[in-house]
């Protein structure tokens, strides 16, 4: 798995969510701080962008196009879990 390409990390308050922005295509992976994800949001982060799904196990979150493939597209990850 290859992984995808961190832009930012925006800080939260609460510790038990995460929120990354990525340059992403399908099958790329994020590796969560968090020891178990319990929840995962996933969007796009231009009108033009291609429909996103997230899917996760332990902490490893997989990004895929919902139709069409996605290429190098800019996306932001919300992440619930719980710290190792």
């Amino acid at each position: 798995m290859t992984a995808a390409t961190i832009t930012s990390r925006i800080q939260t308050a609460d510790p038990s969510h995460e929120v990354v922005v990525l340059t992403a295509s399908d099958a790329e992976t994020y590796v969560s701080s968090f020891s178990a994800i319990a929840a995962v949001t996933v969007g796009g982060n231009t009108d033009s962008a291609t429909p996103v799904k997230a899917t996760f196990s332990e902490s490893t979150v997989t990004i895929q196009g919902a139709a069409a493939g996605l290429k190098d597209e800019v996306v932001t990850l919300d992440i619930w879990g719980h710290k190792k």
